[in-house]
């Protein structure tokens, strides 16, 4: 099972999909620590995103879905379920 990225890599991944962030606005601590996790890579002397983080990204998503539809099932059941049902 791949890893799960802390709270701080993944605000930082979205910044950076969505363009509020560019990759050379990056700290040089935020540039070696996504470097580090191989989330991004040097190419032609450009910071690029690898594939490694765009399948990060895609189950943060999931993940973040299966919660919103997990919490609306218990809402869903808790309000319509009988005791001894």
């Amino acid at each position: 099972m791949a890893k799960q990225l802390d709270t701080k890599t993944i605000e930082l991944l979205t910044a950076l999909f969505n363009g509020t962030k560019s990759a050379s606005r990056l700290t040089p601590f935020q540039a070696v620590s996504l470097a580090e996790q191989g989330l991004v890579s040097v190419s032609s002397g450009n910071l690029k995103t690898t594939s490694k983080a765009r399948r990060a990204m895609a189950r943060h998503e999931n993940s973040l879905t299966q919660n919103r539809v997990n919490q609306a099932l218990s809402y869903f059941l808790g309000t319509h379920m009988r005791p001894g049902v």
